[in-house]
């Protein structure tokens, strides 16, 4: 009897890890941990890179407290790119940082970014979900840490790709 109880004990433990990696796409208005709004929003239109350009910046913003108040900004930045790299792939590369003068305090939390675009007639969406589905806080950033960075591919492709529109939203706050 005891091999039954181990092997129920593994085969719990295994659901619950598939469980928690379940990768399908979901709508961050499900998700009860974040703000129904995004703390930051931006679209861009027909974007491509120039001739003989490896990178074009597409955004650099500090970002508010919270998405209820916009109007309080803090230390806490993002920049979006869209870059190519050597082995020919258009990636957007978001870079956070938090550069508080006074480098002490609350840490920024990063919940969930996601990315929709356009590009040769298709649609796509890339969703990244540091909370893992509200299990966890997010990603913090205390300020003066080291900034990090997030790529995200959007087309790889040897022909030169304009996009028809690149809308990035990112949910987060000050705690």
């Amino acid at each position: 009897m005891p091999k039954n109880r181990h092997t129920l004990l593994g085969l719990g433990l295994l659901f619950l890890f598939f469980l928690t990696i379940n990768g399908e796409a979901y709508d961050p208005a499900e998700l009860a941990c974040l703000d129904n709004e995004p703390v930051w929003s931006k679209t861009e239109e027909n974007v491509f890179l120039p001739e003989n350009e490896m990178e074009l910046l597409l955004a650099s913003e500090k970002l508010p407290v919270s998405a209820e108040r916009s109007d309080l900004i803090t230390f806490a930045n993002v920049n979006a790119s869209l870059v190519k790299s050597w082995s020919g792939a258009y990636q957007l590369l978001f870079e956070f940082s938090f550069n508080d003068p006074r480098p002490f305090g609350l840490p920024y939390n990063f919940q969930y970014i996601e990315v929709n675009w356009s590009v040769n007639g298709k649609s796509k969406t890339q969703i990244i979900d540091w909370t893992q589905e509200c299990h966890g806080p997010g990603r913090s950033m205390f300020p003066g840490q080291r900034p990090w960075n997030v790529t995200i591919t959007l087309e790889d492709s040897k022909e030169k790709p304009v996009f028809k529109f690149i809308k990035m939203q990112l949910w987060g706050s000050r705690n």
